[in-house]
C-alpha cells in the first residue's frame, strides 16, 4: 500500500491555498495558486509580475502566449516565491513571450509599449544579463 500524505498550506493577503500530495517519491502539485483572473493554477504556470513593469503584459496576453498567468495581487508574492517556487517574470520569459507573438501582434503594439519593452530589457542589461546569456542563444531574433 502506498503511503499518501496530504499537506495544507494557507497563504494570506486575502487568500490562496495549496494541497501537496506525496505518492512515495513522486511529488504532485495540484492547481492551487490564485491567479489574477481568479482561476487556480499550478505553481509552474504562475508568474510574478516584474516590479516596475506591471502594466507591460496583460494576464490574457500572457496566457495566450505562454499558457501562464500572473499571480493574484491578493497573494503575498514573497511567500509564494520562497515556499512555492513561483518565479518572477524574467528576461527569458519576455523573450519566450515575444517569440510566441505573431508579427501583426507586435506591429499592433503602441510606441509607448515598445519604449516600455526597451526599458524592461535595459533593466536586465544593467542588472542580470550575464546570467542569461547561455539561455538566450537558442531564441530567434525579433
Amino acid at each position: 500500500m502506498k503511503k499518501v500524505i496530504f499537506f495544507f498550506f494557507f497563504f494570506l493577503k486575502n487568500f490562496s491555498f495549496c494541497f501537496f500530495v506525496f505518492f512515495s517519491n513522486n511529488f504532485l502539485i495540484l492547481e492551487c495558486i490564485l491567479t489574477e483572473s481568479g482561476v487556480l493554477r499550478s505553481p509552474k504556470n504562475v508568474l510574478i509580475k516584474p516590479e516596475g513593469f506591471e502594466d507591460l503584459i496583460s494576464n490574457q496576453e500572457l496566457f495566450n502566449a505562454l499558457k501562464k498567468e500572473w499571480l493574484s495581487p491578493h497573494v503575498d508574492s514573497k511567500i509564494m516565491m520562497e515556499r512555492m517556487n513561483i518565479k518572477e517574470f524574467s528576461l527569458i520569459d519576455m523573450i519566450e513571450f515575444l517569440n510566441a507573438l505573431k508579427d501583426d501582434e507586435i506591429q499592433a503594439k503602441s510606441h509607448k509599449w515598445i519604449a516600455r519593452l526597451y526599458e524592461f530589457f535595459e533593466k536586465f542589461v544593467n542588472d542580470k544579463l550575464d546570467q542569461y546569456i547561455p539561455q538566450l542563444l537558442g531564441f530567434k531574433v525579433l
